[in-house]
């Protein structure tokens, strides 16, 4: 879980760093004030044309005694497979107009691949999911 925050009107962060080859990542995104908007997560990292689109979802914490607000979405697996550095750029769509409200930075540490893993991008890999 790598967790974000935009507090006192920020809009750039970097989050903790994670490690290559780490699947099933899920990013938190804390401070954003769009509740009624759509809100889009475009990955990408260096070696990316273009960024690839993912819907964030709103989250409200289970915790009674202190309730938080947030976006969930799953880092992608395939942007970890490098130990290039990820951008997201968070955009928020509302009925009138979309645009970039802010950036995350998210570092990635190199290591070396495990044994036996399976890129979602392998053929094999879709075949079997």
């Amino acid at each position: 879980m790598i967790q974000v925050a935009f507090i006192n009107g920020n809009k750039e962060a970097t989050s903790s760093p994670v490690y290559q080859w780490a699947y099933g990542q899920q990013l938190y995104i804390y401070g954003l004030n769009s509740t009624d908007a759509t809100i889009q997560v475009h990955f990408a990292d260096r070696s990316c044309e273009r960024t690839i689109v993912r819907l964030a979802t709103y989250e409200v914490s289970d915790d009674v005694s202190n309730v938080e607000v947030y976006y969930k979405v799953q880092i992608l697996a395939s942007l970890l497979e490098n130990s290039y550095s990820i951008n997201a750029f968070i955009y928020v769509v509302t009925s009138e107009s979309g645009n970039t409200a802010h950036h995350i930075n998210i570092p990635v540490i190199a290591r070396i691949k495990p044994e036996g893993f399976i890129s979602e991008l392998d053929p094999t890999y879709l075949n079997k999911h």
